[in-house]
């Protein structure tokens, strides 16, 4: 993804303000590249990336005596969680000053004298957004996401600047999970922006889009397994098989050329063992291998054994943890996955393995093809242990296990899966020395967070990673602690956290999971703990039920979120499971769905209430339950006139015979359909600038063809064309041009609706532009706005008169050129600096002899000549 933007100028810039938001799901990526190409042709380059999460600006002066400068800013928090966030910087000649924030957090600065040399008169810039220009280097990351609201200001200007290219961009944002309806079947959609995925856990589907109902997973008992007979001795080059059991012992796979010579593979007290066997008559040969590095193998949760042969070695990876061993070429002719045999001699395990095996493979296939199944009957495609699972329905769910003991070491292991941005998960408590206190782990914005407290006054509080944990998929946590160390460690998602104490402390053996009536954490979180173990025993389905409990159903994790079913229409949903909660706060809308506006319809009904003052007021036009609020400008002066507040795209270029779609981005065109019926009597307009005869245009609703740039002189450059259209053409969603030979220069102006009584306008960007109908005019007024110190605001013919209202800094000056005769200036202060982006009113009015020109209720006179009144 890439977009490079060059805006068109030579001379320098006091400063460089660019602002822009994006949000994406990946933790790496490159957001931003600034040149800024100096008179002396060297460089000063920004760099805005996002590593680890984190947003990264980094700054380098290219070519300097001391080359390659940088310097490095950081945000404060992780930028990866799907949320828009905000980046802002500058550079300022003034002091060498580079400003940095990011979501309204503390501005950083950093200032760089004569290293940074932005002091220096900058030649040309180029900017390049979602990658870098030119070629990108070994170790970019592609910035997958998607961004909105790029805005680039040069002093106090706001510069729209030319897109000059573009790659790999598509326009919108687009959630392939919500937008285009994608579903998973039973599992969880997840938008990656490049790609979609589907989770499938705790469903009984898989495949990619758990649309496949049989598991490829199977379960075996104590006297089932799955044999498999070669056609003829095979070279051992793979095997490789995932298994997950609460048994500590049991074979898991066993390799047989004969009873004398095999490879096995087993779990012993819970911790996996190795064995190959080779045995003659003169000698036998026993090689064995112990992985002790994970010794609680029967925890329920899936482990994956890959075992590889290479120039007389084998490589054993458990889990990803690598071990080898010396070893000769192991032939094999029969398999047995999860059977022992009594005659092998000096059997290693004589126990049949109980659990759930998958993805197995041997050397380069996978055997289930081939597998004859013993007690077929009782073997049972799909994992079917139980999960021990608990949900935490509400945000009194609790449950507590455990003695009521004083520990030496605490081990606590559990998989945890929500979609609640808050609540408790774990309390537990500790002695020290004489003092007592207390560990909670809490969840605040999907993320963990550890709070140590005593009682006496001590408070530590720590967030354990930066990742969000609801997401609706399951995350392991342990807890650790050891007392010998006097240490506590917590890993989640592979991020760990120690937290060290004094010797002498001793955890509570029972622990307490979710609401609790002692803990300062108020609510307990809503979702579903799995795989729960306590010093390696994991608990069972009767010991949730044999502990008094309340809040929780036994023996299921499947969480739907009902709010993807039944949302609120415009706050936050909050799924209970059962029901939903809808959040209105931060919103315009109250009632159990949200369904009620608190905002008025009309700009005379905030008058009728008493707020008199002109300018923008948010408004639910029709009342409707299904749209949200939009942004109005309210004349108080007049207030039956509504305009809608609309980022209509209102200037296009047309280079060919071409349709052109006009964008209405704030609003709905059924929206605006029902208020032009409502009204009756509506009108809008275009503005040509012609290069080219007889161009043919057309629009696409009801409108017929029409000829217009007529008649352009050999020796004229370009004509203007003014169109009106009525009610039976709108609204303009399309306009098709033909017999385009040069290019064409469309504007668009407003829509505006009206009656006896009231109306109502939908402005374009660019409506200032626009001509108004020719017209005898005794009082003008209208409102306007800007984003750069000087400029013409309006311009008018009168008879033999020229009227050119201009204005520059505060001052605002209306120019009359009566033609033979004299010129009258007539000038007036606004109400602060135009440069404030605020609304000010112009009103000019000829009465008796007399021009008025009134700016924000200031007022000048000035005399009309008699020949002219």
């Amino acid at each position: 993804m890439c977009v490079i933007y060059e805006p068109d100028f030579t001379y320098a810039k006091q400063f460089w303000d660019i602002e822009f938001e994006f949000k994406t799901q990946k933790k790496d990526g490159f957001l931003l590249e600034h040149i800024v190409t100096l008179h002396n042709r060297s460089l000063n380059v920004v760099h805005i990336l996002l590593v680890e999460g984190r947003v990264v600006m980094k700054l380098f002066d290219i070519g300097s005596a001391s080359n390659n400068v940088t310097a490095i800013i950081h945000s404060e928090e992780d930028a990866s969680y799907d949320q828009w966030n905000k980046v802002f910087y500058s550079l300022s000649t003034r002091g060498s000053n580079v400003f940095f924030k990011v979501n309204e957090k503390r501005r950083q600065r950093v200032k760089y004298n004569e290293k940074f040399r932005i002091l220096q008169k900058w030649h040309k810039t180029s900017i390049t957004i979602g990658g870098r220009r030119g070629i990108s280097h070994k170790d970019d990351k592609k910035f997958v996401g998607c961004m909105k609201s790029p805005i680039f200001i040069q002093d106090t200007e706001i510069y729209e600047v030319r897109n000059s290219d573009r790659k790999n961009v598509k326009a919108g944002c687009i959630n392939a999970c919500d937008d285009l309806g994608f579903r998973c079947n039973d599992g969880i959609c997840i938008n990656r922006y490049d790609h979609i995925e589907c989770d499938c856990f705790g469903t009984k589907y898989y495949g990619d889009t758990c649309h496949i109902s049989d598991s490829p997973a199977v379960t075996l008992t104590s006297q089932d397994f799955l044999f498999i007979n070669l056609t003829e001795e095979r070279l051992f080059n793979l095997i490789s098989l995932e298994f997950k059991t609460v048994e500590k012992n049991g074979v898991i796979f066993l390799g047989l050329l004969d009873p004398g010579n095999y490879l096995i593979i087993y779990l012993l007290n819970g911790t996996l063992q190795v064995s190959i066997v080779f045995n003659d008559e003169s000698k036998e040969e026993d090689n064995n291998v112990e992985l002790d590095w994970n010794t609680h193998l029967n925890d329920n949760r899936w482990h994956k054994i890959t075992l590889k042969y290479s120039k007389k070695r084998i490589d054993i990876i458990l889990d990803g943890v690598e071990e080898s061993i010396d070893s000769k070429i192991v032939e094999i002719k029969q398999i047995y996955y999860g059977a022992s045999l009594n005659n092998i001699n000096h059997a290693k395990m004589t126990t049949n393995f109980t659990g759930c095996l998958k993805n197995y493979f041997f050397n380069t296939f996978n055997p289930l093809s081939s597998a004859v199944q013993k007690r077929p009957s009782q073997i049972k495609k799909g994992c079917h242990i139980n999960q021990n699972s608990v949900k935490f329905v509400d945000k009194k769910s609790s449950f507590s296990y455990g003695n009521e003991v004083w520990s030496d070491d605490l081990k606590v292991v559990f998989d945890i899966r929500t979609f609640s941005e808050n609540g408790l998960v774990l309390f537990n408590q500790y002695i020290l020395d004489f003092d007592q206190g207390f560990i909670q782990l809490l969840m605040q914005n999907g993320m963990l967070f550890l709070e140590k407290q005593t009682t006496s006054g001590e408070n530590i509080r720590k967030q354990l990673h930066y990742d969000k944990l609801n997401d609706n998929t399951f995350h392991e946590v342990t807890m650790i602690f050891r007392k010998k160390q006097a240490m506590l460690v917590i890993s989640v998602k592979k991020s760990i956290t120690f937290f060290k104490f004094k010797s002498g402390v001793r955890f509570h053996e029972r622990v307490h999971l979710g609401n609790w009536a002692q803990s300062r954490g108020g609510d307990s979180f809503i979702g579903c703990l799995s795989a729960v173990s306590l010093n390696k025993y994991n608990l069972q389905e009767k010991d949730y039920v044999d502990q008094a409990f309340k809040h929780l159903e036994i023996g299921s994790c499947n969480l739907e979120n009902i709010c993807s079913k039944q949302s609120c229409i415009h706050g936050n949903c909050i799924s209970l499971f059962h029901a939903i909660e809808c959040d209105c706060s931060g919103t315009f809308y109250n009632g159990k769905y949200c369904q009620f506006s608190r905002l008025k319809s009309s700009c005379q009904e905030y008058a009728d209430i008493g707020l008199n003052e002109t300018g923008f007021y948010l408004m639910d036009l029709d009342m409707s339950r299904a749209r949200s609020h939009l942004t109005t400008f309210c004349n108080m002066n007049n207030p039956s006139q509504t305009a809608i507040k609309e980022e209509l795209a209102s200037e296009y270029l047309v280079e060919k015979d071409q349709p052109i779609k006009l964008d209405y981005r704030n609003i709905s065109i059924a929206t605006i359909e029902s208020h032009i019926k409502q009204f009756g009597s509506c009108n809008q307009s275009l503005l040509i600038e012609c290069s080219t005869n007889d161009v043919i245009l057309q629009a696409a609703k009801n409108s017929q063809p029409r000829t217009v740039c007529k008649s352009i002189l050999p020796d004229e450059e370009e004509k203007t064309d003014y169109i009106s259209f009525k009610t039976e053409d709108l609204p303009l969603t399309e306009i098709i041009f033909k017999n385009v030979k040069r290019p064409l220069r469309i504007l668009v102006g407003d829509l505006v609706c009206q009656t006896d009584d009231r109306i109502m306008s939908f402005p374009s960007a660019k409506s200032k532009y626009l001509k108004s109908l020719p017209q005898i005019f005794t009082t003008l007024s209208f409102y306007f706005k800007a984003n750069n110190r000087k400029g013409i605001i309006w311009r008018g013919t009168q008879k033999k008169t020229e009227w050119i209202l201009s204005f520059e800094n505060s001052r605002v000056t209306l120019g009359i050129n009566f033609k033979d005769v004299k010129n009258l200036t007539l000038s007036v202060e606004a109400d602060g600096s135009v440069l404030n982006l605020r609304w000010h009113s112009v009103v000019i009015s000829m009465s008796k002899g007399q021009i008025r020109l009134e700016i924000d209720n200031q007022y000048s006179y000035g005399n009309v000549p008699h020949d002219m009144e």
